[in-house]
């Protein structure tokens, strides 16, 4: 059936991908599946204004221009002489250079017969005017790039739209950048690789989202970071425990999963911290599933013995545990008791990240590598209508009968893809849409046909790209974006998603566009939680914290140096990145601000008293020379050297970036 689904969806979905494709290369209007936009501009170039035009003296350029730049020599690649004065419009860019390079006092050369510097002022001064009265009011305008949603926007689109989390990283490959972004449409294209991840991630999605019975089991793999010592309690974890972490899983149908833990080896096998006992705990929601002891006497000599191939396979069949779980998203935790035998004691407690790379060193405290999750089986359904948030945001109605299957089908996938491709919905659109659910119908029940109308929303172009419509009149020359342009402009730049019903009732009412309303809009959307897209995104691009993620320091300099200072170096730029935007504060404190935010890592690392416990907190900065963003620890390390701080590599991201 899986072979039968791809076929039909490729069918279903070629002509919508050709027709968007095309179009804006040839400058042709969208489908018509694709409303067009209401003319905003005229088809011709009107000149911005009636008025005299400014006479630019022609003597001056043929006395000491044409000498050099005429049709023979052409010096620089530039012939002069064939130009009318009279006619700027039709080689402005020429004209443009010919400004900036008298006004800079590089034309005539150095050694070269010039004027007086008030002629040649008063030459700038006139071509610059008749330049500006030359200026067509709607200037020829490339077209619009398709612009492809990154990861980051794939990822939040699905969140926003189906009420699912998801790992674009696990599903698609990595986006390329331009200019240190990853959101450059010139650079976000599509191959035929890439298409049909797409269109694995549909179906695995839809699945997911829909709660299909016959997914097939799974295994999702969470691993720890290397540089993350585990000897504390984390951040966000119960009191009483120490490492771990805690991911928030979504388990597609109810049933039985499997849950194994893994705990960190040296390169040579040993397994690390067994020469005391601990416990190993699993909880789901809260709720224990698993508390297996691990290390102690035993453990600690056939690990030595057997150089940890034996204490392995041991504690592998301790460390798992299968379990009933309802569908939907749940937390799932993995730790240690804070309670065992072991103490931080020894190098270990004091030099951690040094002592961890020795693969002869097995003492200290052990700490958690993986964990996976299997599953479903014995896969007993989603379990309802509204069990899930994914399952409430696509099933808005449940037909009462088969005769009632058809409208329920049109009003849940007309709901959904109006959001998903930000504009109205045509009667073209649905067709296809239904098509794809009557297919999925006719292999299985009513969810079945959704699901595969949900893969045909997520794989289309209308979808995956971000098109700005254009009428046939307002192609050849710039024009005002429409309000569902407005709209998902607005959403992509401040939330990396989609616009949500607020922004798409503006945009279908017409009043988008008023400033007074856009204004009331974009603090809105600045106040809600989603808006932290913005920092994590634009903000971690421009200040190359995403970065942060490859840095390893050299141990020996640094043996302090841990995965949690290295989140908390990113967690403090942001913080304060956001604390000037949603502040409205002055664009001077992004190099002068008297504050930060650091928690008690961070604190130590800085050498601040006073701070305790993880969460951060705004503190004064005393050192005139460590306010602002390049007394940030983050953008220290990432215009360092492994081993050693660079001035010159701090001087040139100050260039490129301020």
């Amino acid at each position: 059936m899986k072979a039968r689904t791809a076929t039909i969806l490729a069918t279903a979905l070629c002509a919508a991908w050709g027709g968007l494709i095309a179009a804006p290369r040839e400058g042709a209007p969208l489908p018509a599946s694709h409303p067009a936009a209401p003319a905003r501009a005229p088809a011709a170039f009107p000149q911005a204004a009636s008025v005299p035009p400014v006479a630019v003296d022609g003597a001056l350029v043929q006395r000491y221009c044409v000498g050099c730049h005429n049709a023979r020599l052409q010096t620089g690649g530039l012939d002069l002489q064939s130009l009318d004065l009279a006619d700027l419009a039709s080689h402005a860019d020429v004209w443009e250079k010919v400004v900036r390079k008298v006004a800079r006092n590089m034309m005539p050369p150095a050694g070269a017969p010039r004027p007086d510097a008030e002629t040649l002022s008063a030459f700038v001064v006139a071509l610059e005017t008749a330049l500006d009265r030359s200026a067509p009011s709607y200037p020829p305008a490339d077209p619009p790039l398709l612009h492809r949603f990154n990861r980051v926007e794939y990822a939040n689109a699905i969140r926003d739209l189906l009420a699912l989390e998801v790992d674009a990283a696990a599903l698609l490959p990595p986006d390329d950048s331009s200019f240190g972004f990853d959101n450059i449409a010139a650079v976000l294209g599509m191959s035929p690789l890439l298409m049909e991840r797409y269109v694995s991630a549909a179906e695995r999605i839809s699945a997911l989202a829909v709660g299909d019975p016959e997914v097939p089991v799974a295994a999702q793999v969470y691993r720890l970071a290397m540089d993350d010592t585990q000897n504390d309690r984390m951040p966000g974890l119960p009191l009483g425990t120490r490492g771990g972490t805690t991911v928030r899983h979504t388990f597609p149908v109810g049933g039985e999963y499997l849950i194994r833990v893994k705990l960190w080896k040296t390169s040579v096998g040993f397994v690390k911290g067994l020469q005391t006992e601990h416990q190993v705990e699993v909880s789901v929601d809260g709720r224990q599933v698993l508390l297996a002891p691990v290390g102690g006497r035993s453990d600690y000599q056939m690990n030595v013995l057997t150089s940890g191939a034996g204490v392995e396979k041991v504690l592998d069949a301790r460390l798992r545990r299968r379990m009933e779980v309802e569908a939907g998203p749940h937390d799932v935790t993995v730790t240690f008791l804070a309670i065992a035998g072991g103490t931080r004691t020894g190098p270990e407690g004091l030099r951690p990240t040094m002592f961890a790379q020795d693969p002869l060193y097995i003492q200290g405290m052990p700490a958690i590598e993986s964990f996976i999750i299997e599953g479903p089986y014995d896969a007993n359904g989603a379990g309802g209508a509204t069990t899930t948030p994914s399952r409430q945001a696509i099933f808005s109605c449940r037909p009462a009968s088969a005769a009632d299957e058809d409208t329920c089908a049109r009003s849940i996938l007309a709901r959904l893809a109006r959001q998903a491709y930000r504009r109205p919905v045509t009667e073209a659109d649905l067709e296809v849409l239904l098509g794809l659910y009557r297919d999925g119908r006719g292999d299985g029940d009513f969810e079945r046909g959704i699901q595969l109308a949900l893969e045909g929303i997520l794989t289309s172009p209308y979808f995956l790209f971000r098109a700005q419509q254009q009428s046939p009149g307002a192609q050849a020359a710039a024009a005002p974006a429409g309000a569902f342009e407005v709209a998902s402009r607005l959403s992509f730049f401040l939330w990396s998603s989609l616009p949500d019903e607020r922004l798409l009732e503006l945009a279908s009412a017409g009043t988008l566009n008023q400033p007074a309303i856009l204004e009331q809009e974009v603090r809105r959307m600045l106040a809600d939680p989603k808006a932290a897209a913005l920092i994590d995104n634009f903000g971690g691009q421009w200040l190359h914290l995403r970065n942060l993620d490859a840095l390893v320091p050299d141990r020996v300099e640094f043996p302090e140096f841990n995965g949690h200072i290295k989140d908390a170096m990113r967690r403090e730029t942001e913080l304060f990145l956001d604390s000037v935007l949603r502040g409205d504060r002055s664009v001077l404190d992004l190099l002068d601000a008297d504050y930060t935010f650091v928690n008690e890592p961070l604190a130590r690392h800085y050498g601040l008293s006073g701070v305790y416990g993880q969460e951060f907190r705004r503190v004064p900065v005393q050192d005139p020379a460590r306010r602002g963003l390049l007394g940030h620890a983050s953008i220290l390390a990432v215009t360092s050297f492994p081993s050693r701080t660079s001035p010159v590599n701090r001087g040139r991201f100050v260039l490129e970036n301020f």
